[in-house]
């Protein structure tokens, strides 16, 4: 689809930050610190955790300290590397994909929701993964009502709380065996895919669960407890990053791509920034928090992100053109709430006219 003056101009800007900056649109000194912390803090702390004597709440806390470093790693590292945003070199790049790998997900299927379906169909139900929840949870107009939506908005976050855990377990291995999307069921797996799936869960269970019992002396419960606590605070983060950025108040949820006349309107009418100002999200967001400008520069390393998104509203402000935000990641969060205590009523069913 042609574009127009807005998205013409839009990109023309952003490309002349870069340029008369003499900037590579890459990882910067920013992101290189934190791909250097990343590794120290994973690395470091699972060494400390095999090496040093510790007390059961020692342990703990180090355990935990280490899970955290695993949603830093996939919010911050993994996403980028899998969106080939941090190295021009092919090969380093590659290995850097596996970060998702490293800390429990599937970095081949995550590209596949990710990169292949959401950036291309944003809160379109059945075709954007980040819609589904299962079927416990209803983002969208276009998902069937069910009384238990009622009280969506009071259990979203003990389903949060188990994102990465089913993710480790059970998602990567339905979506190779039982895939649920359209572009999902098209996929074809070669055995060495299989093989890399089977390989890297095993090792992920095998440092996080099975060496600390055997090598530790500690109790598989007690182990898999702290292993479900972190998890559980993980989860609920970065779910929370995730969906505060597209299923908010004001968001839309279109019936299908064909709503919009290009793609870059598809983008502002779905999308929502929050916090932007903030030092505590940039380092620790990944950058999502600046969404707008993830989903129109995807290869762009997000650490360049709090200038382009003064570029992206600008621009945005000179077309009129609605470019939407919350101004702190609390402020978004309650409103993704109300969103989805909104869509939990009953009354905002589609009509059978609505439908046909």
């Amino acid at each position: 689809m042609a574009a127009d003056a807005f998205t013409r101009e839009l990109y023309q800007n952003i490309h002349r930050y870069f340029k008369d900056n003499n900037l590579s649109k890459l990882a910067d000194r920013r992101m290189r610190i934190k791909v250097i912390a990343s590794a120290v803090w994973w690395l470091g702390s699972l060494l400390l955790l095999f090496t040093l004597q510790l007390p059961l709440w020692g342990f703990a806390a180090l355990y935990l300290f280490h899970t955290f470093s695993q949603i830093y790693i996939g919010l911050n590292i993994g996403h980028d590397a899998n969106h080939y945003a941090i190295f021009k070199n092919k090969r380093l790049s590659k290995v850097l994909s596996y970060s998702f790998d490293l800390v429990g997900l599937n970095a081949r299927m995550w590209r596949q929701l990710h990169d292949v379906e959401h950036h291309n169909v944003m809160n379109i139900q059945g075709e954007d993964e980040n819609m589904e929840a299962r079927g416990l949870l209803r983002y969208s107009i276009f998902r069937k009502w069910r009384p238990y939506y009622k009280f969506q908005h009071v259990y979203v976050y003990l389903l949060y709380m188990v994102f990465t855990t089913d993710w480790a377990f059970t998602k990567d291995f339905e979506c190779y065996f039982f895939p649920y999307t359209k572009k999902m069921k098209q996929m074809k797996h070669s055995w060495k895919d299989y093989l890399s799936l089977f390989f890297w869960k095993s090792f992920y269970v095998s440092y996080m669960i099975v060496l600390p019992v055997m090598l530790l002396d500690l109790s598989f419960w007690t182990v898999f407890t702290l292993f479900l606590i972190g998890h559980a605070i993980n989860g609920a983060f970065g779910a929370s990053i995730i969906q505060t950025s597209h299923s908010v108040e004001g968001a839309e949820h279109p019936a299908s791509r064909k709503d919009y006349d290009h793609h870059v309107y598809h983008i502002f009418a779905t999308t929502t920034d929050y916090g932007v100002n903030s030092k505590f999200l940039f380092w620790f967001s990944g950058g999502l928090h600046l969404h707008v400008i993830h989903h129109l520069c995807p290869n762009v390393c997000h650490t360049h992100y709090p200038e382009l998104t003064k570029i992206v509203k600008s621009t945005a402000e000179k077309y009129g053109v609605t470019y939407q935000e919350n101004p702190t990641f609390l402020s978004a969060i309650r409103s993704h709430l109300s969103y989805l205590k909104h869509m939990g009523e009953e009354k905002n069913q589609l009509t059978l006219s609505q439908t046909a």
